[in-house]
């Protein structure tokens, strides 16, 4: 049964993406502890929610955020863009 349920929610967020909430706390993350983000279990959970474009989006975001965040390195980008 909760096999079952795992394939179907692994679709849906295939085809719809992740939850907003859950791409918001991504933002948070990476915009205020940066790459060190990238090696916790939380953020590594949420990024294997998001599509490809959502990824894309949160790069954009995040490069326009990039003046206010000292934590927003181009090696933050860069690692965000080897998950597309």
């Amino acid at each position: 049964m909760q096999a079952m349920y795992d394939t179907d929610l692994r679709r849906q967020r295939d085809h719809f993406g992740a939850a907003s909430t859950t791409v918001e706390a991504l933002m948070y993350e990476l915009r205020t502890l940066g790459l060190a983000a990238l090696a916790g279990p939380h953020c590594r959970r949420r990024l294997a929610e998001v599509t490809r474009e959502q990824v894309q989006e949160i790069i954009k975001r995040l490069m326009r955020l990039r003046p206010r965040y000292p934590a927003i390195t181009d090696e933050l980008l860069f690692q965000l863009g080897e998950q597309l």
